[in-house]
């Protein structure tokens, strides 16, 4: 047998560096406070620490860096930004390097977890990271009960992370969390899938209270995909589809029925406006019409100019993969989606017998990132890359007496 402390306990540090990752990734009060250029410091420092540890490991960080840095120079040279001023294009490349590494390095972090920690110490930085959502959920819900607009008063974003109030970025990563969660229930006890089936309806409440009708309806989709898949008898699978298609014919009347009975106004008006849709093919609904002119204008500004995309956009594409495409081209959507697919093949290589299961995670992260703007949504890319992999990890994970 491998030596106790060759195998199985990972270095204190580096779990308190994991441990700092998750609160700076999660806590609002943290990813708004701290400036960027300093975690980029951090995590250089970090980086380096992993090449003295693992060398070879570490090379596979680097060649992911090496694309960040590629593309973070593309879209400096390519697009111009509003949002920094004096035009200085080394402020620009830092911030696209931010938002593009911290798009991935929660995998990285997974990926030392796995092959570092023990098995306790998997479900006690699992535990942690639960403890964390589960604090800002209750944060949120305290301010909801006076201010139900919370979770989408832009204008308050910054006021309301120093409470811990979730924001945008925290509810998207909810469906993540949720899928993640139904993924692993099978392998739970009877008292943790008491907990499950109890922490799922708080998370769905949750969405309700956050007002954003994606989040819900990804959600619901992502956990259909994964009932389907789950079905290994093919009658019953036919079954299943039958009912499904049943539904879709039915579907109009169901939105309207929620729509009319939800308590949350911005839901009510969004699924109103779904029921519209799927009845009349009408998107003249505000939110409905205004996303779909802005998915068109974006699909319209890419094939104007395919292959280094638009200097400049009167707009905001709202959708990460399709703003890609409209400011990049194919010059800077090459490398991106590189980053994507390579993403997804070293988490299903990390969990490998177990790698499928990763895919209903990863279906609800592109469906987000084809219709909301995630590449600045820390938790989102944390629940992604980290939560629904670990998760996986812990309970599917059969190691034996030397991860025990």
């Amino acid at each position: 047998m491998l030596k106790r402390n060759q195998t199985t306990i990972t270095s204190y540090i580096e779990i308190g560096i994991i441990m700092l990752f998750s609160l700076y990734c999660i806590l609002p009060s943290a990813n708004n406070s701290i400036n960027f250029m300093l975690i980029l410091m951090f995590v250089a420092v970090y980086i380096a620490y992993i090449f003295f540890k693992n060398f070879e490991g570490a090379k596979v960080i680097m060649a992911f860096v090496a694309v960040i840095a590629l593309l973070a120079l593309i879209k400096t040279l390519l697009t111009d930004t509003q949002t920094i001023t004096g035009g200085v294009k080394i402020k620009q490349f830092f911030s696209l390097f931010y938002q593009y590494i911290f798009m991935f390095i929660p995998l990285f972090l997974f990926w030392r977890i796995k092959n570092t920690a023990s098995h306790r110490q998997q479900k006690f930085i699992l535990l942690f990271v639960s403890a964390i959502i589960a604090y800002v959920i209750f944060q949120t819900m305290q301010e909801v009960t006076i201010n139900p607009n919370a979770m989408r008063s832009w204008a308050e974003f910054e006021e309301l992370a120093k409470e811990n109030v979730a924001n945008y970025y925290f509810v998207y990563a909810i469906p993540i969390i949720i899928v993640a969660i139904t993924t692993v229930f099978r392998k739970l006890n009877i008292i943790l899938k008491i907990l499950a089936i109890a922490a799922i309806l708080i998370l769905m409440n949750f969405l309700l209270k956050a007002q954003y009708t994606l989040a819900l309806l990804i959600t619901v989709i992502g956990i259909i995909i994964q009932l389907y898949c789950s079905i290994k008898n093919q009658i019953f699978k036919i079954i299943f589809v039958f009912i499904t298609i049943l539904t879709m014919f039915f579907l109009p009347y169901l939105l309207l029925f929620f729509s009319e009975t939800v308590e949350s106004t911005q839901i009510s008006l969004r699924l109103y406006e779904l029921y519209v849709f799927f009845s009349s093919g009408d998107t003249s609904g505000y939110n409905l019409n205004g996303r779909l002119t802005l998915y068109e204008k974006s699909i319209i500004a890419f094939l104007k100019s395919p292959i280094w995309g638009n200097r400049y956009l009167d707009f905001n594409g709202h959708a990460t993969f399709l703003v890609e495409l409209a400011e990049t081209g194919l010059l800077g959507s090459i490398p991106f989606l590189y980053l994507v697919i390579s993403a997804y093949n070293k988490a299903k290589g990390l969990l490998g017998e177990n790698a499928k299961r990763i895919f209903y995670a990863f279906f609800c992260w592109v469906c987000m990132g084809l219709t909301n703007p995630i590449h600045s949504s820390l938790p989102v890319a944390f629940a992604m890359w980290f939560i629904a992999p670990l998760a996986i990890e812990v309970f599917y994970s059969n190691k034996g007496d030397v991860r025990r």
